[in-house]
């Protein structure tokens, strides 16, 4: 089973949460001795930014976690147990005996586990020999189908089971250039996972999303069945019903005309923070006041993010102390740094980060309980799957690009317990102040307003950047004898095979754009492969190598390739297709020189 996500923060987390279920799965193998001997395991497939991918950087990132020091990446990935909640300090985590992985071991001598290593593994290399049951990544990953060919392990090529089940969560980030390039190299990873004409199962979760047919066509090449179905009501689904008793999420907009931006938000974030501290300070029961205590700041661009560091170590307290000599109190002390949850931030530092949003507000009474953060710092990063049972107060600078993302925004807040949710809307920007008029018209119906998603994987564009990585992937991996590094050069257009598969993709390219597409797909189709044909006769005769990827070459020796990134040697005008390394690669960077002349007066 394969499971995917689009960004790290939501893969890292949702793997903590999947690694109590396997091996709860696991236990109950093990005791009833008739489910098989294969055991039940978890694979983290994820960048090497987050955890290392080769044995050697996740041994060495290993030795420096047992010196106490912390490395860009590594392989501890569990920060608690998922069976018992202990900590699982870097002394849990050892090599194996057998060098065949990494062990975890729980240190509680009374958790169930009994001391056995958990079924975990979050190095490539380890998943590769023993493909797990679960594999969670990012959907990135398989953008080095057409370059590797031990991720033949992770489809059953070379024996074992073939994946029969997809779920790809957050369906509607799968848009835009990301959506276009991650429906082209569907096209390979449907075939890979497809077992005597049967093709596996797609399980798409999203919230939000409008035309899912025409986005699931392009993605999938699939019919859509949106579950759960329409009722007779909009309140009453029959699988769910609207609770008009239960904890709710209240959302308040703000437009200080007259003041800078900055102004109008120090002065609602020292508001909301002062707020919440005098409530505590007059008596208020620490549990009650727990869900506002840490306010979650979202802003739309790292810019603005920014420049809230600043205004939370000077402004902010300044206006806090004006605020509690108002109220008659004392005034909140905040901390010198604030958590925050973007791009800029180590993949290392991701699991802390959660870990201590879930610091509850206690009465003070025991003073080795940890405290609670004051503030989060977030960008469009904390839309996207956190689930922090705790936090019910956000604050959003200014109204996000899409509906979509301010739902799945919002909704970080008040899940499961009362929420407040204040945009602060910019007087200056005119789309702005068009929401704060039709705030609520705009919030009675937010559902209503969920913009399309737009997913072209057969444009011209996305065509040139990577459909012949989707066509290399597929002849390496399911054509007999093409999976070697050098076999690129016995590549024979004219295999039966080699045919099956082109049909194949050209009947993709029609059914997925609608037609649209078919006959510009299918002549790209073949100049690709002429071209790979052409090439691999070029070489054959030469007595030369074609390798699919560039490798080292002996000194004073070239070698040619089939494919190569811009970052490991791609030029324009070389013979090898320039191939991302990621589905997020739009265009490879241009390097230029800066040269100063002197102008003689």
């Amino acid at each position: 089973m394969l499971m995917r996500y689009t960004l790290r923060l939501l893969t890292v987390q949702q793997f903590q949460r999947a690694a109590a279920l396997i091996c709860a799965c696991e236990a109950i193998r093990i005791e009833r001795k008739d489910l098989g001997e294969a055991p039940i395991s978890l694979g983290l497939y994820v960048g090497g930014d987050a955890t290392p991918n080769r044995v050697s950087k996740a041994l060495e990132a290993l030795d420096l976690e047992h010196d106490g020091q912390k490395p860009k990446s590594t392989p501890r990935q569990l920060l608690e147990c998922p069976v018992c909640g202990s900590r699982l300090d870097a002394d849990c985590y050892e090599r194996a005996p057998d060098d065949a992985g990494i062990d975890i071991r729980c240190p509680n001598e009374v958790c169930a586990t009994g001391g056995k290593p958990l079924p975990v593994m979050t190095v490539d290399d380890f998943i590769y020999n023993a493909p797990p049951s679960l594999l969670i990544g990012t959907i990135d990953k398989f953008a080095q189908l057409p370059r590797r060919n031990d991720i033949r392990a992770l489809f059953g090529l070379d024996g074992g089971l073939r994946p029969g089940l997809i779920v790809q969560d957050e369906l509607h980030l799968i848009s835009g250039p990301l959506g276009s390039i991650a429906g082209l190299y569907e096209t390979v990873v449907d075939l890979l996972c497809t077992d005597d004409g049967i093709r596996p199962k797609v399980i798409g979760s999203t919230a939000t999303i409008g035309q899912a047919r025409r986005q699931v066509r392009a993605l999938f090449d699939r019919p859509v069945l949106q579950f759960p179905p329409s009722g007779f009501e909009a309140a009453d689904s029959f699988f769910a019903v609207r609770d008009k008793d239960g904890p709710d999420r209240l959302y308040v907009g703000l437009c200080s005309a007259g003041r800078s931006p900055k102004f109008a938000l120090q002065a609602a974030a020292a508001a909301l923070l002062q707020g919440i501290g005098h409530l505590v300070n007059v008596g208020a029961d620490p549990a009650l006041a727990d869900p506002f205590w840490t306010a979650v700041l979202y802003f739309n661009s790292l810019r603005e993010l920014g420049g809230a560091h600043v205004l939370l170590q000077d402004d902010i307290p300044r206006q806090i102390a004006f605020l509690a000599s108002r109220l008659g109190g004392g005034a909140r002390v905040l901390e010198t740094d604030a958590i925050e949850l973007s791009s800029r931030v180590s993949s290392r530092d991701l699991p802390d980060f959660l870990a201590q949003l879930g610091n509850p507000l206690t009465d003070g009474s025991d003073p080795f309980e940890p405290e609670p953060r004051d503030a989060v710092l977030a960008s469009n990063m904390i839309s996207v799957g956190v689930d922090v049972s705790r936090l019910g107060l956000m604050l959003v600078n200014g109204q996000p690009k899409s509906t979509a993302e301010y739902i799945q925004a919002s909704s970080r807040v008040g899940r499961g317990i009362d929420g407040l949710v204040m945009t602060l809307y910019n007087f200056g920007r005119p789309r702005d102040v068009s929401h704060f008029e039709h705030f609520l018209t705009y919030h009675g119906a937010l559902y209503r307003s969920v913009e399309a998603t737009s997913v072209t994987p057969w444009a011209p564009r996305a065509r040139d950047k990577a459909l012949h990585a989707v066509i290399v992937a597929a002849v390496r991996h399911l054509s007999h004898g093409m999976d070697g590094d050098e076999d690129a050069v016995d590549f024979d257009a004219k295999a039966e095979d080699v045919r099956l598969l082109i049909a194949a993709i050209r009947q993709r390219a029609d059914t997925a754009s609608e037609g649209i597409e078919a006959e510009a797909a299918a002549e790209d189709i073949d100049a690709i492969v002429e071209e790979w044909a052409w090439r691999g006769a070029g070489a054959r005769a030469a007595g030369t190598d074609l390798l699919y990827w560039k490798r080292p070459a002996p000194f004073g020796k070239t070698r040619p390739y089939l494919m190569t990134s811009a970052e490991e040697g791609g030029q324009p005008g070389t013979l090898a297709w320039i191939t991302p390394n990621s589905m997020r690669e739009v265009e490879p960077s241009t390097a230029f020189v800066l040269k100063s002349i002197s102008r003689r007066p």
